[in-house]
C-alpha cells in the first residue's frame, strides 16, 4: 500500500508539473525550411503563445548551433496574456560563404522564472530552422550609370504600334491596391502570411476537447509530434501506424464531443494526464533512435501505470478489504 502511495505522490507531481508547462509559454508548431543562394537575404516568422490569463510575458530569443551567426531576430518580446506574438527573423547568407550546403541551427525562446524562491524554473521553447543553401549565388541586379548611359536610337515602324501588357497597364493606370485584370482594374486580393504547416493530419479528438486548433495543449501536440517524432525514423513509423487506428475512430467521437458539452467535459479531463506526460518530450534530447525508443516506451509504461495500474490496484484493493468485512 506504501508503495502505491509513493507511485500516486510521483505521478501526481509529474502532471501537475506537466499540465503547468502546458498553460505557461507555447509555440506554434511546425517545420521551417528555407531554401536560399548565396548574398540572399530572406525572412520567416515563429509564432509564440502565452497562455497565461492576466500576465505579459516577457521572453529572450537566442540562438545556437551551425548558421546561428546568419540569424537576425529581435533579443527580447513581450507576449501579451493569452496572444500570439510572431517574431520576425531575417536570414542572410553571406556572398563568400563556403561551408555546408545544409545547416540547421536552433532558435530559443527563454521565459525566466521568477526569482527570491527557493527553485526558479526556467521555460524555454526552441525550433530548428533548415537552411538549403544554393552554391550559385544571388543574381545581382543590373545598374547603370545614369552619366555614360546612351538612350537608344528610335527605331521607325510602319503604323504598327506595340499593345501595353497586362503588367504595364497594372502599373500605370491601376492604383495602389488594385490589379488589372479582364480589362479593368479590380481590388488587390493580398493572402494573409501562412501558418507554419506541420506534417500530417489534426488531433480531431483533443482539437474537440479544447475547442481550437490554436489551443496551447493542441499546439504542444503538434510540436511534439513534428519536431520530436518525425525527426527520427522510429518515431515516423510509430505515428503511421498509430493514424491508421487513430483516424478510424476519433471523427466519430469529435462529433459527440460537438454535441455534447458533458461528453467533452469528461474527454477533457481524461486526456489531460496523458498530455501532461507528452509535453515531457518537449524538454528532452531525443536525437538517436535509442533515445526516441527509450522515452516513447517510457511515456507509454507511464500512461499505462496513470490509466490502468493504478486504477486496477486501487480496485483490487478495495475489493480484498470489503471481503475482510465480509468474512469478518
Amino acid at each position: 500500500m506504501k508503495f502505491l502511495i509513493f507511485v500516486s505522490i510521483i505521478l501526481f507531481s509529474i502532471i501537475v508539473i506537466g499540465y503547468q508547462q502546458v498553460l505557461a509559454l507555447q509555440q506554434v508548431a511546425g517545420i521551417i525550411e528555407i531554401n536560399l543562394a548565396k548574398g540572399e537575404t530572406k525572412n520567416v516568422e515563429w509564432g509564440l503563445i502565452s497562455d497565461y490569463p492576466d500576465k505579459i510575458t516577457t521572453v529572450e530569443i537566442s540562438a545556437e548551433g551551425e548558421g546561428a551567426e546568419f540569424l537576425s531576430f529581435p533579443k527580447s518580446i513581450e507576449i501579451q496574456p493569452q496572444q500570439i506574438e510572431f517574431i520576425k527573423i531575417s536570414v542572410n547568407i553571406p556572398e563568400g560563404y563556403s561551408g555546408k550546403s545544409t545547416l540547421s541551427p536552433v532558435i530559443l525562446a527563454t521565459e525566466h522564472g521568477e526569482e527570491g524562491g527557493p527553485t526558479v524554473i526556467n521555460i524555454q521553447m526552441k525550433k530548428t530552422i533548415t537552411l538549403v543553401i544554393s552554391q550559385l549565388s544571388a543574381p545581382l541586379v543590373p545598374q547603370t550609370n545614369e552619366e555614360t548611359a546612351q538612350a537608344p536610337e528610335p527605331v521607325e515602324t510602319e503604323k504598327t504600334t506595340e499593345q501595353p501588357t497586362a503588367k504595364e497597364i497594372d502599373e500605370s493606370v491601376c492604383g495602389e491596391g488594385t490589379v488589372f485584370k479582364n480589362g479593368k482594374c479590380v481590388a488587390k486580393i493580398v493572402s494573409p502570411p501562412a501558418v507554419e504547416q506541420s506534417k500530417g493530419g489534426g488531433c480531431l479528438i483533443a482539437t474537440a476537447a479544447f475547442g481550437s486548433e490554436l489551443a496551447p495543449q493542441i499546439q504542444m501536440l503538434r510540436e511534439v509530434r513534428d519536431n520530436v517524432l518525425f525527426s527520427t525514423s522510429s518515431g515516423t513509423a510509430f505515428m503511421s501506424a498509430f493514424n491508421n487506428l487513430y483516424y478510424s475512430f476519433s471523427p466519430a467521437v469529435a462529433d459527440l464531443e460537438r454535441n455534447s458539452p458533458i461528453f467533452k467535459e469528461v474527454v477533457r479531463t481524461a486526456i489531460t494526464p496523458m498530455l501532461s506526460t507528452m509535453s515531457i518530450l518537449n524538454y528532452v534530447d531525443a536525437g538517436s533512435e535509442q533515445e526516441m525508443l527509450g522515452y516513447g516506451i517510457g511515456i507509454i509504461l507511464l500512461n499505462i501505470g496513470m490509466y490502468f495500474a493504478i486504477p486496477a490496484a486501487v480496485i483490487i484493493k478495495l475489493k480484498n478489504r470489503s471481503q475482510k468485512k465480509l468474512n469478518g
